[in-house]
């Protein structure tokens, strides 16, 4: 007990392999905010929710784990002006001209989707977890219309300066199909 704390063991006993998908989660977050876009990510106490009267831009992609018969899926959520402001760092746009090419601006977010998800997903087989990696896929949804594509397993609300602020969430779900030889 000295040595290994207060229920060191029974700690030890009730981690799930979903209890390190936050801190992987953080981790590829901080790695591709830096990497993409030369900025640091800080992790807030609160939630940045939009409000329920603006537009949501959310963007989704799947892992799919065969072996496990489970899904899980990112969701990363965001008002469409961190959209903008995400075009401006990583594609090197003025604001006005992201603004305008709102498509251009959006494959911004499904590229930072798909190097969040090939992190997470290189944490997973890190636990020899084999999970491949869907497409990446951006809509714009009323305030509270977000999906809920599951059980919520871990979220974190994230903020680089005034602009640039959203949530990413990973859910799970059991999978209804199977993969053919």
């Amino acid at each position: 007990p000295l040595l290994a704390g207060h229920g060191g063991a029974s700690q030890t006993a009730k981690a799930t392999p979903e209890s390190k998908l936050l801190e992987a989660l953080t981790s590829a977050t901080e790695q591709v905010f830096g990497m993409m876009m030369s900025t640091e990510v800080a992790v807030l106490e609160a939630a940045a929710a939009a409000g329920a009267a603006t537009r949501t831009t959310v963007g989704t992609i799947e892992l799919y784990g065969y072996a496990e018969k489970k899904s899980l899926t990112l969701v990363f959520s965001c008002a469409q002006s961190c959209v903008v402001a995400m075009a401006t760092r990583m594609l090197m746009m003025d604001e006005a001209e992201a603004a305008q090419h709102l498509e251009l601006a959006k494959s911004t977010l499904a590229e930072t989707l798909n190097m969040l998800g090939g992190r997470i997903n290189h944490s997973l087989e890190e636990e020899s977890r084999s999970f491949l990696l869907g497409l990446p896929r951006v809509e714009e949804m009323s305030g509270g219309e977000e999906p809920k594509p599951g059980a919520s397993i871990c979220r974190a609300d994230f903020a680089a300066g005034d602009r640039i602020q959203f949530a990413v969430e990973i859910f799970s779900r059991e999978l209804t199909v199977t993969k053919v030889a």
